[in-house]
């Protein structure tokens, strides 16, 4: 039942994409069911007049039958290029679809393995099982199955119902081997979806130029290489398994076959030799007796199919299901510019996890100061800043923007007043100005924010300047930049938004201690009147801050000025800034 369900759901799905696509697959069924029908009295009709000896009776019946199945076969094959062409047009859309399903779902879903696994099923389905496809051509088969024993059956139940429990008998032999084949095709499925996203990736790193440099430095290949042929014997000794079942039966399939054709053959010859009933008649019912057998066999294997490829769509429906973020569409404040951000007894755990990351957080950052956020690896920086812009929800307590709940806010209207360079910061195969500017098309205010993340010599270099395609994948004349330039592409790309907060995580990390240096040299101008946020485990963004926020074991452990804190010798903060102090003093001296 929970297939069928399934199927209801991918058809009301797709209806909306085609409105026509049914339509058509039933006039395909209709024209199918068409050229059966023709084909078998027409045959009876033409051997009538032989045995008569009325030839040109036969002629004629030959012509009008051949024309029949001519005209029959071309508004098929013309039905079926629509079908096809409308098949691809669903399943880019049904891409699509999951594709935007999973821009707009809540954050914390995309961080969940099991919905990960989620998507790679639902894809993994319809790129190597053609369920998408499979559910569609099942479906054809069994409107065109059931227009074929509906027709045949009046005949054969007149004539001998012994035929229809022949038939009927190795139905259910058929029905029970069946359901066993179907079987193997969901369990593959199920074992192959958590397999493949594993696998692929390997796949993807043992091929990718840009791991060229690791394996060379680092006996990485070996290693990769055996995850990689691990994985890979994996889904083989799933696929052997599962070829040799369907093998099995297979041969089931053919050992049933041929019990239920000499039954037939045999029971009909009987009674027409009994009954006197001719040549005509004999061919007539055996062809009737074995369309029938055809069709029910057919629709059998068709149901079983559509059920499978039904339950290998689950993942998708479940995956279509999931309710987008409410956040996206609420109505709420609109966000005017930051004059105070206070978080307020704020506590917080991921997800299915008990392990609290952030603990009773209280504090406030007024408009136009400069913070940095410091503490060891594992502190919860990072996702205090997925908290301040809505990534997450608090687990207890509240962050105000303005005096204002943030969760008040309306999501794109609140987001618009933050710009955010995060540690896996994300560039894309565009031109340079491009990555910067999406919108607005401010090409001076681009060359400015670029000029002041201190790419202007990169810039300068280049023959198409700001409008040189980032990487060489997919664009002849594309460029690579190095991890420093492309940070600094990043924190242009966040300048440039007109926000009244930005939010840096780990900005400088790939660069070196003189651009960095730079950067810093330049942060004033760049964030001019806007608030700032800085998350750095290099402690040299303090020293132009207003105030320091220390985290440490999950709490905000001290807040205050980098000279307030430099004077507590004792401190954490103090031996964590003087350890850095001393090594680049160290690197200068040697």
């Amino acid at each position: 039942m929970k297939q069928f369900k399934t199927a209801y759901n991918i058809f009301k799905f797709t209806n909306k994409i085609s409105k026509t696509f049914y339509l058509v697959i039933f006039a395909q069924a209709i024209i199918r069911t068409g050229k059966i029908l023709i084909g078998v009295y027409g045959l009876k009709l033409i051997i009538d007049g032989l045995i008569a000896n009325d030839y040109m009776i036969s002629l004629q019946m030959i012509l009008i039958v051949l024309g029949a199945e001519l005209l029959l076969s071309l508004l098929e094959k013309k039905l079926v290029s629509v079908l096809e062409i409308k098949k691809v047009e669903i399943e880019q859309k049904v891409y699509q679809s999951i594709n935007l399903k999973l821009m707009n779902i809540d954050y914390q879903h995309l961080e969940d393995p099991y919905y990960l696994d989620l998507s790679e099923r639902s894809k993994y389905s319809i790129e190597h099982f053609n369920a998408l496809d499979d559910l569609f051509s099942s479906f054809a088969d069994i409107a065109y199955y059931l227009l074929v024993i509906f027709s045949m059956f009046a005949v054969l139940i007149t004539f001998n119902p012994w035929i229809l429990l022949i038939i009927f008998g190795t139905l259910v032999l058929y029905t029970i081997n069946s359901k066993f084949s179907s079987k193997q095709n969901v369990l593959i499925s199920q074992k192959l979806g958590p397999i493949n996203r594993k696998f692929n990736y390997y796949q993807v790193i043992v091929s990718d130029v840009s791991s060229a440099k690791d394996f060379s430095i680092y006996p990485l290949s070996d290693l990769m290489f055996d995850k990689y042929n691990y994985f890979l014997k994996e889904t083989n000794k799933v696929f052997i398994n599962y070829f040799l079942k369907k093998g099995f039966h297979g041969c089931i399939f053919i050992i049933i076959s041929v019990i239920q054709i000499v039954s037939i053959y045999s029971l009909v010859g009987f009674q027409s030799i009994a009954l006197s009933l001719g040549i005509s008649t004999f061919v007539f019912l055996v062809a009737a007796a074995t369309k029938t057998s055809e069709a029910l066999s057919g629709f059998i294997a068709s149901i079983f199919r559509f059920q499978t490829s039904s339950q290998m769509l689950g993942p998708l429906v479940e995956l279509m299901k999931l309710k987008e973020s409410e956040e996206l569409y609420k109505e709420g404040e609109v966000a005017n510019v930051m004059n105070s951000l206070r978080f307020e007894n704020v506590s917080f755990h991921y997800p299915n996890q008990e392990n609290i990351v952030l603990n009773d957080i209280s504090f406030t950052i007024d408009k136009g100061e400069k913070i940095s956020i410091v503490g060891l690896n594992g502190a919860g920086k990072t996702t205090l800043v997925k908290l301040i812009c809505r990534l997450y929800k608090p687990t207890s307590g509240t962050i105000y923007w303005n005096g204002i709940d943030i969760q008040k806010y309306q999501y794109n209207s609140y987001l618009s007043q933050i710009a955010a360079v995060f540690q896996d910061f994300k560039l894309f195969a565009l031109t340079l100005f491009e990555n910067i500017d999406m919108e607005s098309n401010n090409r001076e205010e681009v060359l400015r924010c670029i000029n002041q993340a201190g790419l202007n010599d990169k810039i300068a270099s280049l023959d198409d300047g700001i409008d040189t395609y980032l990487s060489k994948q997919y664009h002849e004349f594309g460029i690579e930049m190095s991890g420093g330039e492309m940070q600094k592409l990043a924190i242009a790309r966040a300048f440039y938004k007109n926000s009244s907060l930005i939010i840096l995580d780990e900005p400088t990390s790939a660069l070196d201690p003189l651009a960095e240096a730079e950067i810093y040299e330049h942060f004033s101008e760049l964030v001019a009147n806007r608030t700032s946020i800085y998350i750095s485990h290099r402690m040299s963004s303090c020293v132009f801050s207003d105030r320091i926020i220390i985290l440490d074991e999950h709490k905000v452990q001290k807040i205050d000025t980098h000279k307030n804190l430099m004077k507590q010798k004792n401190s954490k903060y103090y031996e964590l800034f003087n350890s850095q102090a001393t090594y680049y003093q160290t690197s200068v001296n040697s």
